[in-house]
C-alpha cells in the first residue's frame, strides 16, 4: 500500500501480456525442469512462470507438501519514465 504522502508517476498500463508496448520495461519468465514433468500435464505454452504442485500422504500422518519452483527476471528498460515522490506538506 502506497503511504498517503507518496506519490508514483509510470506510464500508462498496459496488458500484462503486451510488454513490447511498454518502454519501462517487464517479467520475463523461464521454462523451468519442473514444468516438463510430463506427470504434471502442464501445456508446453504454459511451462514457462510459477509451478505448484501439493502432494499428500494417504496414510496417518497426513502430511501434505507444497513444491513451487519458478524462473523470473524483472527487466527496467528505461528508470527515466519513473518517478517517486514524498509529498512534504
Amino acid at each position: 500500500m502506497l503511504p498517503d504522502n507518496e506519490l508514483l508517476m509510470l506510464p500508462e498500463p498496459v496488458e500484462p501480456d503486451a510488454w513490447e508496448q511498454t518502454q519501462l520495461g517487464a517479467t520475463f519468465w523461464g521454462q523451468t525442469l519442473s514444468s516438463q514433468e510430463a506427470d504434471w500435464g502442464i501445456a508446453e505454452a504454459d511451462q514457462p512462470g510459477v509451478v505448484v504442485g501439493v502432494y499428500r500422504a494417504e496414510k496417518p500422518p497426513m502430511i501434505a507438501e507444497v513444491v513451487s519452483d519458478a524462473i523470473g527476471m524483472p527487466v527496467l528498460a528505461n528508470a527515466n519514465l519513473s518517478l517517486k515522490a514524498t509529498v512534504l506538506a
